[in-house]
């Protein structure tokens, strides 16, 4: 068993946790997704709980991250300036799950004052290789692999619908499919075809 701070939640029957820096707006954010019709695990401490299992075609065990509240039946969001909203009483128990497995890992940054955000993505893009790849990354938890992406925020941006594309990219990827591959593939063919 392991624990993460952030808040948790089944978008597109995907197990997501957001993270970030303490009052970086993933409670605000939590309060959009579920208006968008996501469901909420969990907020503040999340419990991380190792699964494993064996796939019967081929024997192969799969080790997955299973994702609950810290206290069971607790549905409770912190949001600043409001408090404590009951996510079940507001949303109805319906939009609450249990627990679900973890898919993915999204860590929001917020852009240092003195820059605006395309400064900060040069300070953390190298030019000269994939800006994609250097977002995303995969950890592992508990003997899991999780793709981790990082989404830089800012007050102007859709965040929950940056969210909802992030977690349909993650999915198309599971599936075998990456639209950002496809699209080098394809560009790289282009500019080979008109040399």
């Amino acid at each position: 068993m392991q624990t993460i701070h952030g808040c948790a939640l089944n978008i597109y029957n995907t197990g997501v946790i957001i993270t970030g820096d303490s009052a970086v707006g993933k409670s605000e954010l939590a309060l959009q997704l579920l208006d968008r019709g996501h469901k909420f695990i969990a907020d503040d401490l999340i419990v991380l709980n190792k699964s494993t299992h064996t796939e019967n075609n081929n024997n192969e065990v799969i080790h997955e991250v299973i994702i609950s509240a810290a206290h069971k039946g607790e549905s409770f969001l912190h949001v600043r300036g409001l408090g404590f909203i009951n996510i079940s009483r507001l949303y109805g128990m319906f939009n609450v799950m249990p627990c679900c497995r973890l898919d993915l890992i999204i860590d929001l940054k917020q852009p240092q004052p003195s820059t605006n955000l395309q400064n900060e993505l040069d300070e953390i893009i190298d030019i000269e290789k994939d800006p994609l790849t250097q977002l995303i990354n995969e950890v592992d938890i508990l003997g899991a692999s999780i793709m981790q992406m990082q989404l830089l925020i800012n007050p102007c941006r859709p965040l929950a619908l940056l969210i909802e594309t992030m977690v349909k990219y993650n999915n198309q990827r599971q599936l075998g499919y990456d639209s950002h591959q496809d699209f080098l593939t394809h560009h790289a063919e282009l500019l080979r075809l008109t040399k």
